[in-house]
């Protein structure tokens, strides 16, 4: 309900600017952690609009590593993903990344040396095998603080968000 509370006031623009840090932090929190539960990391990525705000709230609610992994793997990224224009074409730069033999249309990219790219490609899928095996811990449907949720819950009920 507090997800779709959050949605209704807009787009992701209009969150930032109508909500607390506390709520902001809970409602990226909520998103990673469904997003990731329905489609891994990937899915957390495809929802581009929330990576300006995911580093953040994983240290709010104190996965540290998981956070530095994740700053990594952003890093690893040639262009700027919090750019405006990146994000409207966020496919071609995360299928840079995915796998270097993906087709690309971005111009940018494809001017990449091809062994730089496989490199950091190289890089991304061992940085997403080590954000799967932090967040197996915590958020698989058998983690022990109600599969996953707790985390948030508990968030709410202390922060009254």
């Amino acid at each position: 309900d507090l997800a779709d509370q959050i949605w209704s006031l807009g787009d992701m623009n209009e969150i930032v600017s109508q909500v607390d840090q506390k709520v902001l932090d809970t409602f990226v929190m909520m998103n990673v952690i469904g997003n990731w539960k329905g489609d891994g990391w990937g899915g957390v990525l495809e929802n581009s609009e929330f990576l300006p705000f995911i580093e953040r709230a994983l240290r709010t609610f104190k996965f540290d590593v998981m956070a530095d992994h994740w700053y990594q793997l952003l890093s690893l990224f040639p262009i700027n993903h919090y750019d405006l224009e990146v994000q409207k074409n966020f496919y071609d730069h995360h299928n840079f990344l995915i796998n270097h033999r993906f087709k690309l249309n971005n111009e940018t990219l494809t001017l990449i040396d091809p062994e730089i790219r496989k490199s950091l490609s190289e890089k991304y899928q061992q940085l997403l095998a080590l954000l799967d095996d932090e967040a197996d811990k915590y958020w698989m449907y058998n983690a022990s603080n109600q599969e996953g949720w707790g985390v948030v819950i508990d968030y709410i009920e202390k922060y009254s968000v």
